[in-house]
């Protein structure tokens, strides 16, 4: 009998004591991150095309590419064929075991066009797999991410929630929570000014409901 999938999708900020699921988790790893601490890899991702990818962010090209030399047994999924690409000063003509991410069959779901970032393409994708449990580490989406990344994200977990699959997320996430602007007057450089006000005092209501 075949075992249900699980899945565990990791971000640049995850953090090893934050990662708690079992030995028959598979670990997906996206845009040339790679945890030392994480023994496995079982699938990469980076779902940019390679037009994208020169023109923005070349940067996330060139670690995925060495990476996928040296472990040419583990799928690299990207958006599109990369072929005749330098890493380093070498000339790449192919990828070893390069599959390309079925755009196609994910833009069936619904709202299957509704995609902001990496990690809920991911979420997407574990759905169509038929994965059980889906494991969120280190996914901190602030600066640097297009606005709706997040909520686009919640939507996908919401959206897996509802078809029974479970979604579980590390302290090292910033998903489900609530936001709020602070107005103050502290000063730069001699108060202390966190990005994140980190409120987690027990409320008279929903108390029993404030992430952990």
């Amino acid at each position: 009998m075949k075992k249900p999938l699980k899945v565990a999708i990791y971000g640049g900020r995850a953090q090893e004591k934050c990662c708690k699921h079992g030995k028959d988790v598979e670990n997906w790893a996206l845009n040339g991150i790679f945890k030392d601490w994480v023994t496995r890899w079982d699938r990469v991702f980076n779902i940019h095309t390679i037009k994208v990818l020169r023109e923005q962010a070349e940067w996330r090209l060139y670690d995925d590419i060495l990476w996928a030399l040296k472990n040419p047994r583990i799928p690299l999924y990207t958006a599109d064929a990369w072929k005749n690409i330098k890493a380093g000063d070498t000339v790449v003509k192919s990828l070893p075991n390069q599959k390309i991410f079925p755009l196609k069959e994910l833009k069936k779901m619904p709202r299957g066009d509704y995609h902001c970032g990496s990690f809920d393409w991911l979420v997407a994708y574990a759905i169509h797999l038929g994965a059980k449990e889906i494991y969120l580490y280190g996914v901190i989406l602030r600066a640097g991410e297009p606005i709706s990344s997040l909520a686009c994200l919640e939507y996908w977990c919401g959206y897996a929630t509802g078809l029974g699959i479970k979604i579980i997320c590390g302290s090292d996430c910033d998903l489900f929570y609530y936001y709020h602007w602070v107005r103050s007057r502290r000063l730069y450089g001699y108060d202390k000014c966190e990005l994140i006000e980190d409120d987690k005092r027990k409320l008279k209501y929903g108390s029993k409901g404030v992430p952990k």
